[in-house]
């Protein structure tokens, strides 16, 4: 059954999706908005403050690794010290991962997190294969991970298999 609230999550992910697709701007406002719907959901849910807590710190520090990891290669690769959140990856975008990580256990955010890089790049290419796109280099990043973010919600609210905030689940499907 769903909610209310889990309703408006889904109307304000295709807001951030229109919003970045159109202007490559989100409403900075959105993102504590987000933040704060995917944690009310996780505690209407039944789970406890520490599990949200662990799962978000361990997502923003997956991120953390990963913003300096990048920034590490590009400034290896320019031979000078390189801020990919100038240039290369936009404010929305990390702050779009970080209002995922309240919601997604560490497993199912990394998987998100590749997962939805590789859709968004497939995504985009296609879009650009278009004859008046050819002129916008920026990917609609956080966007497209909102778009993608929806199916996987609703799969995790209705199918029962599923856990978007469990590892479980996923170790399973995994191992087979």
């Amino acid at each position: 059954m769903i909610t209310l609230l889990q309703i408006c999550l889904l109307m304000m992910l295709g807001y951030v999706f229109l919003q970045d697709a159109r202007s490559r701007l989100i409403y900075l406002w959105c993102f504590p908005v987000l933040a704060m719907m995917f944690v009310v959901l996780r505690v209407f849910n039944g789970e406890k403050w520490a599990s949200i807590a662990g799962d978000s710190i361990k997502g923003l520090l997956f991120l953390l690794l990963q913003i300096v990891a990048l920034s590490l290669y590009f400034s290896i690769r320019n031979r000078k010290w390189t801020n990919i959140l100038k240039g290369y990856l936009g404010w929305g975008d990390v702050l779009f991962l970080i209002c995922s990580a309240c919601y997604l256990s560490i497993l199912n955010f990394i998987g998100f997190y590749v997962g939805s890089l590789l859709l968004s790049i497939i995504v985009w290419i296609i879009w650009q294969q278009r004859k008046d796109a050819s002129n916008n280099v920026r990917i609609p990043l956080a966007g497209l991970q909102a778009l993608i973010m929806m199916p996987l919600l609703l799969a995790d609210w209705w199918l029962p298999g599923v856990s978007l905030t469990q590892d479980d689940w996923l170790i399973s499907l995994i191992a087979g």
